[in-house]
């Protein structure tokens, strides 16, 4: 949500931003629109084009969300730099990367055979 606390952002320009993929914005999306959180905006000169906007009880929750997040990375630096080598800690790192890119993949992949099939049933169930 902080990503909103500037200015409002199209899916794309969060899931860019964020790293994260479109589908994972749009699931996260419905859920904040249903706390009211969130607000959906179309642009004037685009209605296809859709911006997402924090309302004033979203910005509340995105300082908030915000200050906690601070606290854990702190949290963890302390606990973990103590007990780890730099070098530990970047392997540690780049794993968490590649199994984050792994999972976006997989859920692409995912997908796509989930479309496959459902045109393959329906050229199937046309063709009967």
């Amino acid at each position: 949500m902080s990503a909103l606390e500037i200015k409002s952002k199209t899916g794309v320009e969060l899931a860019t931003e964020l790293q994260v993929t479109r589908g994972g914005i749009t699931r996260a999306a419905k859920k904040l629109l249903q706390f009211e959180l969130i607000i959906v905006q179309k642009a004037p000169n685009d209605k296809k084009k859709i911006y997402y906007a924090l309302t004033s009880n979203g910005k509340v929750v995105a300082k908030l969300y915000d200050e906690m997040h601070q606290e854990i990375i702190t949290e963890i630096e302390e606990k973990f730099s103590d007990k780890y080598s730099e070098n530990e800690l970047k392997t540690v790192i780049r794993f968490l990367h590649d199994l984050r890119e792994f999972e976006d993949n997989f859920s692409l992949i995912a997908l796509y055979i989930y479309i496959k099939k459902l045109i393959f049933c329906k050229i199937v169930t046309y063709q009967k």
